[in-house]
């Protein structure tokens, strides 16, 4: 008990950051309307604001391996929130979308560099028998901050401005800085000569642009989707190749043969999509639909926020004293029955349903996200941890980067045809919404029926 208070203020740093780059990532959701109407963009071009921050977060983490072993965690991680801050600096007072999105993926940078070592950092300083119930306080700050952000963003744009959301970033950035100069020590030895393969950190790059932009493009144009897709995967071939023949991998792939690993971060992605698209389809659809303004819509899904917030540190729990069988797959059913009822509400025009439905949602997300990441990596071998560790964060991130490019794309292009067939603003929203989260809870369906065998498996172990 003494080592884990003498950790305390160090975890509390480690936590903050990763909770301020999960709040980040969506603290311009509810300000979205605002951007576009100031600088003349659509949704799916302002929707990347969310979707480019989580692509290059997933970039940056890939750094994490050939970082941990190169620079010390104090070096990096103060690094880390100084990009972090410029960048918030830089969006408030950016006079064009071009520059808000060089300064967020500048944001993105920084965030990169706070997230894996939050995790990493979890699991080198939790006590034995307790490694879910930690990895479940830093999911919560990856999954609770960006469900957060929104409540916050939006009464500051709504007694403000959209620049106004990016304010308490960089307060806490600030202040995170200036504690963390005295909490933070080494938590491994460093390498000096560690080498870093510039050519593999352009091929992750490329790999994961192009799969995020397939993703948002397949359902507005499918042909480009598609085409997009295969790049990806063949510049994912690539890097694979690349690593496999480095004496020193940028970021070792060996994780990826172990099956269990890589079922466990399939359907991580499948869950992460889940909540944070539903922290961007919410606040467009309650401001678009119902006229709600931008802090009413952030106020409205504090129940979501509360409900998954208790899952999540709750799921820890439970996974460390009873297993991850059957806790996974009642998430995935309690998640999939709530995208299935706020589906109904959505066509009956019920606000009050849509937002105790989507309660449901967060809470399943939060019973399945910190249980799946500790079996991913309980299933590795010790010296393939480091590398389980980005792994696992790059999918996070991917997650969150794909789920509001597809959802939304699927939203605008169901928008624009209810439109075409004569439905007006209202209606063709609230068709779009219908949309996306149809797509939603196919992929929630897909979920809970490969979370059964995977589940069982991980029990057996």
């Amino acid at each position: 008990m003494a080592g884990e208070k003498s950790n305390g203020p160090l975890l509390a740093v480690f936590f903050t950051g990763g909770f301020l780059a999960g709040f980040n990532a969506n603290v311009v959701s509810v300000a979205l309307p605002g951007i576009m109407a100031d600088l003349a963009v659509d949704a799916s071009t302002a929707q990347w604001l969310v979707s480019g921050y989580m692509m290059m977060q997933a970039v940056v983490i890939t750094l994490y391996p050939f970082l941990s072993r190169r620079f010390s965690t104090r070096t990096y991680y103060l690094v880390g929130l100084a990009l972090f801050a410029l960048g918030q600096a830089g969006c408030m007072l950016a006079p064009s979308f071009a520059v808000l999105i060089v300064f967020r993926v500048l944001q993105a940078c920084g965030g990169g560099l706070l997230i894996p070592v939050m995790m990493g950092a979890s699991l080198m300083l939790a006590p034995e028998g307790k490694a879910s119930t930690y990895l479940a306080a830093g999911t919560a700050c990856l999954t609770v901050g960006p469900a957060l952000a929104p409540v916050v963003s939006g009464v500051l744009v709504t007694a403000f401005s959209w620049r106004a959301c990016f304010t308490v970033p960089l307060a806490v950035a600030l202040a995170m800085s200036l504690a963390g100069a005295f909490v933070l020590r080494p938590l491994a030895e460093i390498d000096p000569a560690a080498s870093f393969d510039a050519m593999s950190l352009v091929l992750a790059a490329l790999t994961l642009v192009a799969f995020v932009y397939g993703m948002g493009r397949l359902a507005q144009v499918p042909v480009v989707g598609i085409a997009a897709l295969v790049v990806s995967v063949a510049f994912g071939a690539l890097f694979g190749r690349r690593q496999s023949r480095l004496d020193q991998p940028y970021l070792s792939v060996a994780p990826l043969k172990t099956g269990l690993f890589t079922a466990c971060c399939a359907i991580l992605i499948i869950s992460i999509m889940q909540n944070f698209s539903m922290s961007l389809l919410l606040p467009l659809q309650f401001q678009s639909a119902f006229g709600r303004t931008a802090m009413e819509a952030g106020l409205l899904v504090i129940p979501p926020i509360l409900v998954m917030t208790v899952a999540t540190v709750l799921s820890g729990r439970l996974a460390d004293r009873f297993g991850v069988w059957p806790l996974v797959p009642a998430g995935f059913t309690i998640l999939l029955v709530g995208q299935v009822l706020v589906f109904f509400s959505a066509g009956a025009g019920s606000l009050a349903a849509i937002v105790g439905f989507s309660t449901l949602v967060y809470g399943g997300a939060g019973l399945v996200q910190a249980p799946l990441q500790a079996l991913a990596i309980k299933s590795l071998p010790p010296e393939e941890s480091s590398s389980g560790v980005s792994l696992v964060n790059v999918c996070i991130q991917m997650a969150a980067a794909i789920g509001p490019a597809l959802f939304v794309g699927v939203l605008s292009s169901a928008s624009a045809r209810a439109a075409l067939g004569g439905a007006d603003a209202v209606a063709a929203q609230t068709a779009g919404f219908a949309a996306a989260i149809v797509v939603a809870a196919v992929l929630a369906c897909i979920g809970l029926i490969a979370s059964v065998p995977v589940s069982r498996k991980g029990e057996r172990r």
